[in-house]
Parts: structure tokens; sequence; C-alpha cells
């Protein structure tokens, strides 16, 4: 008698248990958003802006990883919009009329143009004076030797 193949039984897929979700992602705020962009823009270090950035659902401030991860635009963004405003105002005060407008002026004339503070130093100061009365002297007491001794 030959064999009889078994009949195949239909295997049924092995469900595995559904696992939590862990941990809700990190949602930053407009107000994060904002403050993160600010505090680079005033070139606080990040490691410092992360303790002041908390996260609503552990409580804590978030890391590095997650700084980078959620305010990348902001912490790129906020030192050029900072330098921005600096040079804004600078060349508001340096066009305008009030107080500190000539110092604008040469701090920009400086900065952006090159412009250097030329200063002389006169070394001959007094010396030809000096040389003059020592000539008169050395020939004041040559005066009565014979020439070429």
């Amino acid at each position: 008698m030959a064999k009889q193949p078994r009949a195949s039984r239909a295997v049924e897929p092995v469900q595995e248990k559904e696992r939590g979700r862990g941990r809700p992602a990190f949602e930053p705020t407009g107000e994060q958003r904002n403050m993160v962009e600010t505090l680079s823009g005033l070139g606080i270090p990040q490691e410092q802006i992360c303790l002041l950035i908390i996260n609503p659902t552990t409580g804590k401030p978030i890391d590095l990883k997650t700084l980078h991860k959620h305010f990348r635009d902001e912490l790129d963004t906020g030192l050029a919009k900072a330098n921005s405003t600096i040079a804004q105002s600078l060349f508001k005060h340096a066009t305008g009329k009030g107080p500190g407008a000539v110092a604008a002026n040469i701090f920009l004339a400086k900065v952006r143009l090159g412009w250097k503070e030329a200063q002389t130093v006169d070394l001959n100061h007094g010396l030809q004076d000096g040389v003059k009365k020592l000539l008169e002297e050395v020939d004041g007491r040559t005066r009565g030797l014979p020439k070429g001794a």
C-alpha cells in the first residue's frame, strides 16, 4: 500500500500581540519655534536652548537630537535674521542725523568699505635738529685742526 499524502491544513497566520505605540512623538508649538529662533539668533548654545524647551509629554527638557530634528529651520535661520536686524538698525543710524550717526558711519566705512585709520609716526621728529647741533659741535671742535689730519 502506498502512503497517502496527508491532507494539508490551512495554516493560520500567527498574530503578534499589538504593541503599544510608546511615547507620543514630540510636537513643537509655534511659541517654541519662535523661542528657538530667537535664542539661536542671540547666540545661546544649543545645549542651553534644549533646557528651555520642555516636552509636554514628559515634563522634561528635550535633548539635542530632538532639537535638531524638530527645530532645524529655526536653528539655521535664527542667526541670519538677528544679523539682518542689527545691520538694518546700524544702517538706519548711519544714514540718519541723530546722535551716533557719525560713529555708525565710521564703523560701516571701516567694516564694509575697508577703510582704516591711518596712523603716521614721524621718526624724524626732532632728529634733524639734534643732528644739526651735533654737526655744529663737531665742526667747532675741529676748526683749529689741520685739514686731512
